[in-house]
């Protein structure tokens, strides 16, 4: 069976809650720069922003696959 761990001394919880945390707090500052955009692009690039927040932080957390 194959595992997911971390090879940094952050727990996956604590890793989980920063990303979470940083995806909101991006997202909410670029929803104010992208208000006057049309409808699906204002929702759309700071949600893309945050998601690439959320990946930057998890590839920095050290993911390690084990089988």
């Amino acid at each position: 069976m194959s595992t997911l761990r971390f090879a940094g001394d952050l727990s996956p919880f604590l890793v989980a809650a920063l990303a979470a945390a940083a995806a909101l707090i991006v997202m909410l500052l670029y929803l104010r720069e992208s208000r006057r955009l049309p409808m699906p692009h204002s929702y759309l690039l700071p949600a893309l922003r945050a998601s690439a927040v959320v990946l930057v932080i998890l590839i920095l957390a050290g993911p390690v696959w084990h089988r």
